[in-house]
């Protein structure tokens, strides 16, 4: 495979935030994705408003562009961003460009079709929400955890909400947030730098002259640690949900504290010397199954999830002392430098020998974009995890272990 499908490019743009090209010569159908730097967390209005408002903007480009069969479409929100995607064979990439750009035109479409498109997010919330045993559960940990943070927010809004979003509101947040400046796009597939370039330098981009918004303040509060035992009659099985949120004393530069979150996941999801399925699963028998995911937000906030459910005999209380004893005493005796270096070992040369490595570049790109960063070449990626050190994961372990915000439901 040649090195270039390895790469990220950079395309010039004045219009947008930036734009990126990552080149894939199996990829034959030209991606192009539209990334608005703004999800709910920015939407100070009704809960579900900015998931209502990506409806809206895509809705508002299809009368725009003639209909084509042959290209494939979605768009998107969530709390951080808002995309919209298109994709079609390398001929169509102008008009492709051209529709996910309509995104920032203001939304003129007739105000009942827009209206009626609360009641498609009415059926998508019966959808994914209507038998979710689990809704409840998850919105009392998020208020539980985040507090009056905006990450505490419903991405997709309640019932009474959802049919009531009043289309100034859906405007205003439009104003605010589908700027150029407030976008970026990645295009993606077998395609030249020189070509993507002279394509996107064809294509119009709408002006919205809207002033940034003020960046809104907030602060997950002060520690606590809240656990509660909840009945579910409809749970399948005993279930711990642990999430922690932990504030590191400096800031880390994103890409190296992805890095290191992706390397110390290894080292706690993995059966070798300072990790858990040892003595969880495979030795004590503690947990039946568990699953365990790290991350972090901005602005130096770790984050810790873990599921589990308990083996035969095992309470919902044993486990989690468990869990939390294992964790602890990892901690201290700091980890294995036998287990580091294997699973550093290991995870690099996985990402070395990817048969579609642009794929992955890809992957780690909309990770990045998602997050509001800039993206990493697939060398930087390695270049990050080269360089983690064993005391970069020791200290990421204490600081997940010390103090934070805490809440913990077990499921009956």
């Amino acid at each position: 495979m040649s090195a270039h499908a390895q790469q990220l490019s950079r395309l010039q743009s004045v219009d947008l935030n930036a734009a990126y090209l990552i080149q894939d010569p199996d990829q034959k159908i030209i991606s192009a994705t539209l990334v608005i730097l703004s999800g709910e967390m920015d939407n100070p209005y009704a809960q579900g408003l900015a998931h209502y408002l990506e409806h809206l903007a895509w809705l508002n480009t299809l009368d725009k562009v003639s209909p084509d069969y042959d290209r494939e479409s979605n768009a998107w929100a969530n709390k951080f961003v808002t995309g919209y995607w298109l994709a079609g064979p390398i001929e169509k990439l102008p008009v492709n460009l051209m529709q996910l750009f309509k995104v920032f035109d203001p939304l003129h479409g007739d105000p009942a079709f827009m209206a009626d498109e609360r009641k498609i997010i009415l059926r998508e919330y019966d959808f994914r929400m209507g038998e979710n045993i689990w809704k409840d559960v998850d919105t009392d940990i998020r208020t539980a955890l985040f507090g009056d943070h905006p990450l505490a927010r419903s991405v997709i809004g309640t019932p009474q909400d959802i049919a009531e979003f009043p289309l100034s509101d859906a405007r205003a947040l439009h104003r605010q947030t589908h700027r150029p400046l407030n976008a970026v796009l990645l295009i993606y597939g077998d395609i030249s730098p020189d070509q993507a370039q002279s394509i996107l330098d064809t294509v119009k981009i709408p002006q919205n002259t809207t002033a940034k918004p003020a960046p809104r303040q907030f602060s997950f509060g002060s520690d606590l640690r809240d656990v509660k035992h909840v009945d579910l009659p409809l749970s399948p099985t005993q279930t711990l949900i642990y999430h922690k949120l932990v504030a590191l004393p400096d800031t880390v530069p994103f890409d190296a504290l992805r890095a290191r979150l992706k390397l110390l996941y290894r080292v706690l999801d993995s059966t070798y010397e300072s990790g858990l399925g040892g003595p969880l699963r495979f030795d004590d028998f503690i947990a039946r199954h568990f699953e365990i995911s790290l991350g972090s937000l901005v602005p130096k906030h770790l984050f810790m999830t873990f599921k589990a459910n308990p083996d035969e005999g095992i309470s919902l209380q044993t486990l989690l002392d468990s869990f939390e004893t294992n964790m602890a005493q990892i901690a201290k005796n700091g980890i294995s430098a036998e287990t580091f270096a294997t699973v550093k070992s290991l995870y690099i040369a996985n990402l070395r020998e990817q048969q579609r490595p642009a794929r992955g570049v890809k992957a780690l790109a909309m990770e990045s974009i998602a997050s509001r960063e800039i993206p990493q070449t697939r060398e930087q990626r390695l270049q990050s995890l080269r360089n983690v050190s064993l005391a970069d994961l020791d200290a990421l372990l204490k600081h997940l272990t010390g103090n934070g915000r805490t809440v913990i439901r077990l499921i009956n």
